[in-house]
């Protein structure tokens, strides 16, 4: 039974050191078992021996050492299979806090990456609304551009029937400072313009004068009274060298003119020639050149 009891701690102890660095549950706990089982059959035997020990003597007694000492190995063993329980208890402890920071982090991806597609959500939302957005600012542009054009041309239309005689004076100018005369001029302005007149600058001036006067040739007489080259034509060079004056002088002669014409009134023609003369003069002295 010694024998046994021997070779079966010794079979133990070297499975148990093959496999200590890689514990499981099951193989140790069957381990613990056998040792356990082991070390009560040697209590039994021991017990036995105890109880014959008077009779076999010193053979009892070397019997009874060797078991101490299997029983002491047996201990041993027993106590590293606690120290590694322990060892490997700390191990599972530790491999839980691991896969519980594990389910944390993994936690927290998990609501990073619903927070990034939620904003990727939002930000297609918001590049939809302003996709939205550009088309129908674009289209109110193309509003605005058309209703800016319509508003241009009302403007142009509304300043050429308040200015129809303004124009009119001032192609009357730039025609007899051109060398025509004021009576050749009614009913030619066209002619004149496009034949007797060589400066591109004034040509510019009477052509855009003569469109608004054509158009509007109809119309009332409720034009500027000041400023009237520059609120007509700005960015002449000439807007500073035909004053006011000369404008509403011949415009009021034009009135006369165009009343002896229909009337025939004598008395007023030697009156008209006088002011044709001086208002000839006066244009001709413009410097304009």
């Amino acid at each position: 039974m010694l024998q046994f009891l021997r070779k079966h701690i010794h079979n133990l102890s070297n499975e148990y050191k093959k496999f200590q660095k890689k514990p499981e549950n099951n193989y140790q706990q069957t381990l613990n078992d056998n040792l356990i089982k082991i070390a009560s059959q040697i209590s039994i035997v021991k017990d036995r021996i105890e109880l014959d020990e008077k009779k076999n003597g010193k053979e009892k007694l070397e019997v009874k050492v060797e078991i101490n000492m299997l029983k002491k190995e047996i201990d041993i063993l027993l106590d590293d299979i606690i120290n590694n329980e322990k060892d490997n208890w700390d191990w599972e402890r530790e491999v839980t806090n691991l896969k519980a920071n594990n389910y944390r982090i993994q936690k927290q991806i998990d609501n990073l990456n619903k927070i990034i597609f939620e904003q990727g959500e939002e930000l297609k939302e918001i590049m939809k609304e302003r996709k939205a957005q550009k088309e129908e600012f674009k289209e109110l542009e193309e509003k605005n551009k058309d209703l800016s054009r319509k508003f241009e041309h009302l403007e142009y239309q509304f300043m050429g029937m308040q200015n129809k005689d303004n124009y009119k004076s001032i192609i009357y100018i730039l025609l007899i400072f051109s060398g025509n005369n004021f009576r050749d001029i009614n009913g030619y302005v066209h002619d004149l313009i496009e034949n007797n007149v060589k400066d591109k600058c004034i040509k510019g001036i009477l052509t855009k004068a003569y469109k608004y006067y054509e158009e509007e040739r109809t119309l009332g007489n409720n034009g500027y009274q000041s400023d009237i080259m520059k609120c007509l034509f700005p960015k002449s060079k000439f807007k500073n060298k035909i004053d006011d004056n000369l404008i509403n002088k011949t415009k009021h002669l034009l009135v006369k003119y165009e009343d002896h014409i229909i009337y025939n009134d004598p008395l007023k023609r030697i009156d008209i020639d006088k002011e044709i003369e001086e208002i000839t003069s006066d244009i001709r002295k413009l410097d304009l050149n």
